[in-house]
């Protein structure tokens, strides 16, 4: 009886590995070293890949000089999305080993040669539903990280004009891949403005539905909502565009004397996402 020999096995397993940390050095844009103190004077260095989790925060931060809580923020970012793909790149690997030896252990107990073509398929499918998962992980570990560097401006910007706690609000993309929960919690009932929090209630956990306020990771795997500022003095036209209403104007409390915190249902039926 002929099985995959150990080698052959550790060679697919390899090339997985291989592959992934392709994959999340794109993703991340960097690694840096979380445990080695730097000297000190000394800051992350972000020569980073475009469209990377590094290069979303940085941008959104708006510098590329971050202070030491900006920059324990982005470690942290890393870390957690590092974290992510390595616990999918360890249950691919396992799958498909574990696949491609049972496929060969069974060929060897009939006496039947390996088909290489079945064991190949065994690897890209396996490959191709780590890719899909791969891509959710991506997405939104990219949107939490443009939303935590845009708040942490924010912060920045409003302490300038001693705004303590800021007034911010989600732009939402409308759209199919909208969800339910974004007409709840980043729109008023009209589904056009838009609806305002104060930045201390915006958690960075992730959604879960039922919750009642919103996230800066977004309310679904797809959610594209970006969180942004809104000064004082400011509100919002009848389409829902930023517009100066008038010194000491207070929009934020207009609308939560009117409209309230939102009722959010743990639970949404189809007919009442239409």
């Amino acid at each position: 009886m002929k099985n995959l020999s150990f080698s052959a096995l550790s060679k697919i397993g390899n090339l997985i590995e291989e592959h992934f940390n392709s994959l999340s050095l794109k993703f991340l844009g960097m690694i840096p070293n979380l445990k080695k103190p730097k000297k000190p004077g000394t800051s992350i260095s972000f020569s980073v890949e475009p469209n990377s989790i590094s290069s979303l925060f940085i941008e959104a931060l708006g510098t590329e000089t971050p202070t030491k809580p900006e920059e324990d923020a982005l470690k942290s970012l890393l870390m957690i999305s590092d974290s992510y793909v390595d616990a999918l790149k360890d249950r691919t690997k396992a799958q498909v080993m574990q696949e491609i030896s049972a496929y060969t252990h069974d060929m060897g107990k009939q006496n039947k040669p390996i088909n290489m073509t079945k064991v190949s398929n065994i690897f890209e499918e396996k490959m191709d539903k780590a890719k899909t998962h791969f891509e959710m992980i991506a997405g939104q570990e990219s949107h939490k990280a443009g939303n935590v560097g845009t708040a942490m401006s924010i912060v920045k910007v409003a302490e300038n004009i001693d705004d303590n706690d800021p007034t911010v609000f989600f732009i939402v993309t409308q759209d199919d891949k909208t969800g339910p929960y974004e007409y709840i919690l980043h729109l008023l009932p009209d589904k056009v403005t838009p609806r305002l929090w104060k930045l201390s209630e915006v958690t960075a956990n992730y959604f879960k539905p039922g919750d009642q306020y919103p996230s800066l990771s977004g309310l679904h795997v797809f959610c594209r909502c970006k969180i942004t500022y809104l000064p004082p003095n400011f509100g919002f036209s009848e389409n829902g565009h930023i517009k100066f209403i008038a010194i000491g104007h207070d929009e934020f409390k207009i609308q939560r004397e009117k409209y309230g915190l939102p009722s959010v249902p743990a639970k949404i039926s189809k007919k009442k996402q239409k």
